[in-house]
């Protein structure tokens, strides 16, 4: 298996670098995946993980729609890894918290994946974004 690895990146020459690291490969394609929200990619609407009912809901519920989001996502597109678990962490002082996902790849080696977010304000504005 070959691809251009993530992030983009030209060589000395010019050339795009690529990879043929096959757990290279698939967490580029976790990392794309996942970063990408659902109606985000034209031509490929469904593309992506659909957070949208997760934005309304907290505690236990925004868990389960994040879980549900991520699950989804990754059983339709990448349906060769498999999730050992989603964790999420609480939010800290600053209103960081993170949700890690834990993956088989197909070669049974584990890779963990984090992504964080701010959460909002008691007054409604956001403290943070998703990054």
């Amino acid at each position: 298996m070959k691809a251009i690895r993530h992030p983009f990146s030209l060589g000395s020459l010019g050339k795009i670098n690529t990879t043929e690291d096959s757990n290279k490969v698939y967490t580029d394609r976790v990392l794309t995946l996942l970063s990408t929200l659902s109606f985000g990619r034209p031509m490929s609407a469904n593309y992506g993980v659909d957070m949208t009912r997760a934005l309304y809901e907290n505690g236990n519920e925004f868990e389960r729609a994040v879980t549900e989001a991520i699950t989804r996502a990754l059983s339709t597109y990448l349906p060769v890894l498999r999730i050992q678990r989603i964790r999420f962490t609480q939010p800290n002082s600053s209103g960081e918290a993170s949700v890690d996902i834990q993956l088989d790849y197909p070669d049974g080696t584990a890779g963990t994946f984090t992504i964080g977010a701010n959460e909002f304000l008691n007054d409604g504005t956001i403290a943070g974004d998703i990054y």
